[in-house]
């Protein structure tokens, strides 16, 4: 067996380590943040798309080419800074958590490479830039509350229960019991998976351009349905008149079981194509 030997002082001294140094260290200052955070999905999808990132960046790590320039060297370094000293002033819940990363992985790659060199980071660059697109612009143009409403109470009905959706209200043996609003229509889960699903890509190699397309699109349609899911059962609590029920499975620690189910959906589905994929290669 051979025993790994200590990185030499030589090697300390070389811009990889200090690169690699900064890199890790701007990811753990921002998942620090971010768990300080009452956001329970941007505290799973930072882990997530930081994982993504690096097991990229990892995998091309021998064929980077690292040369950079005084000025984006200066560049990235004052980005770096300015993270840092916004870090330290940020409470709560702040919008500027989304971005970070992003700007963090500009900065690395104008340290590591230069302007020049930045496109060979594009794949990092989007993995953590996906985090820094809001859902809020996508609900004023797209508000998918009636369509899960009506699917809700169709799934109803072919389980046999007499419902019936009118607009946004699913009504239940003639009698309204629950209005699908916004925060209720799946469209933060649909966001959230899309997001998971584009990030994927890059984790589960896929050739096939079919497969890569299939992956974004499903990975939304599962959203869509598995929330249906969580309306259904919100809908039979509300029906059996159970409020602690009703604010667990709402607000509470249930509704993040949809959302690891939609999750635990996608990597599946990415593990089967992958795999296909790489039988078919054999």
């Amino acid at each position: 067996m051979k025993v790994a030997s200590r990185p030499s002082v030589e090697q300390l001294k070389t811009s990889e380590f200090w690169l690699l140094g900064i890199a890790v260290g701007l990811a753990v200052i921002h998942i620090s943040l971010v768990l300080k955070a009452d956001d329970s999905n941007l505290q799973g999808m930072s882990a997530v798309f930081w994982l993504a990132a690096g097991s990229v960046l990892w995998g091309k790590k021998d064929s980077l080419q690292l040369e950079s320039d005084v000025f984006s060297s200066f560049f990235g370094g004052t980005l770096i800074v300015l993270l840092l000293i916004k870090s330290i002033t940020l409470t709560g819940d702040d919008p500027f958590l989304k971005i970070a990363p992003l700007i963090s992985a500009v900065a690395v790659g104008l340290l590591a490479s230069g302007f020049r060199g930045l496109k060979q980071y594009w794949q990092e660059i989007l993995c953590l830039g996906l985090l820094a697109i809001p859902s809020g612009p996508i609900g004023v143009v797209f508000d998918p509350s009636p369509i899960t409403a009506k699917l809700s109470a169709l799934m109803m009905l072919l389980g046999g229960f007499d419902v019936q959706a009118q607009g946004t209200t699913i009504l239940l043996n003639g009698k309204p019991v629950v209005e699908v609003l916004e925060a209720c229509s799946g469209l933060e889960s649909m966001i959230y998976l899309l997001k998971l699903g584009i990030v994927s890509l890059f984790m589960f190699p896929m050739s096939r351009g079919w497969k890569k397309a299939l992956v974004p699109i499903l990975a939304v349609l599962m959203a869509f349905v598995i929330n249906c899911f969580r309306v259904i059962v919100l809908t039979l609590i509300v029906a059996g008149d159970q409020q602690e029920a009703f604010d667990y499975w709402h607000t509470g620690d249930g509704s993040l079981v949809f959302t690891m189910i939609a999750v635990f959906c996608l990597g599946g589905l990415c593990m089967f194509l992958s795999r296909s994929e790489a039988a078919e290669c054999l």
